[in-house]
């Protein structure tokens, strides 16, 4: 996948660097194995990498084995491909408002008018992962009136 930005501009970061040498670790490359695959990508030290280098060397780990926990949305070059909230994600806060015990009003009107306040996104197609995260948190939150 190739990204609009171009990813020679940027240098890796401290959490690629980590990821750089957890799968050094996890592969169990020897100093000497691990600074031959960096000299391919014409550097010395993962530091001297740039992004688009950084993701040819995660393929090549992956290539010998290396299987990241790492979110699967992640790219070096964009944090998350896409952090859009997923329809499922929208289902999941949709069915928390209507089954919740505090919500009186239980329509989609007053769903999207207490998505929107918490969010102060006006459309449930621009919710992103952190919204439904507060989304859900806020409903768990509301009280039964008495």
């Amino acid at each position: 996948m190739e990204y609009k930005n171009n990813l020679k501009d940027r240098k890796v970061n401290k959490e690629e660097i980590a990821l750089i040498h957890v799968a050094k670790a996890k592969l169990k490359l020897t100093e000497d194995n691990y600074r031959d695959i960096l000299s391919d990508f014409n550097v010395s030290t993962s530091k001297d990498l740039d992004v688009q280098q950084f993701n040819n060397l995660m393929k090549v780990f992956e290539k010998l084995g290396f299987k990241s926990t790492a979110s699967k949305n992640y790219k070096a070059s964009n944090r998350f491909v896409s952090d859009k909230a997923s329809e499922d994600q929208i289902a999941m806060i949709r069915k928390l408002w209507y089954e919740s015990e505090a919500v009186r009003s239980k329509t989609e009107e007053a769903f999207q008018s207490f998505v929107f306040r918490i969010t102060k996104k006006i459309s449930l197609n621009v919710l992103n992962h952190r919204d439904i995260v507060m989304v859900a948190k806020a409903i768990g939150e509301l009280r039964v009136k008495s």
